[in-house]
């Protein structure tokens, strides 16, 4: 059965998320933004639940990059569920996980596991 918004950020709050993959991460990063949004300390606890969810996989300039590509899709695409949201046309771009290396080389991505680095194209 589909998994609520509201069941699947619990689930992912304790790292048992249905799945992972791109399509989770933006989900977790979409639900986040709404409950917290980016203003006092919200940028921070989106960070730290990504950390936690993703552990060892973490990179803190690939969640810098979804968390900014999400807020600027959510700031024009006003929907109620993430489904609706997703299935929007113009997230078409968003739900492909390889337009981040239209701004990053795969060397900064390496390199911004630890800490933030600007793109490089």
């Amino acid at each position: 059965h589909e998994v609520s918004d509201q069941e699947f950020l619990e689930l992912f709050l304790q790292r048992k998320p249905p799945a992972w993959g791109h399509e989770t991460r933006l989900r977790a990063i979409w639900l986040l933004l709404r409950n917290e949004g980016r203003r006092q300390g919200g940028t921070n606890r989106i960070f730290d639940a990504l950390r936690e969810a993703e552990g060892d996989m973490h990179n803190v300039t690939e969640s810098y990059f979804w968390i900014q590509m999400v807020t600027y899709y959510a700031a024009t695409i006003k929907e109620p569920c993430f489904a609706a949201f997703a299935r929007h046309n113009s997230c078409k771009e968003l739900l492909d996980p390889g337009i981040i290396f239209h701004h990053y080389s795969e060397a900064v991505l390496v390199h911004g596991v630890a800490e933030f680095h600007l793109p490089d194209q």
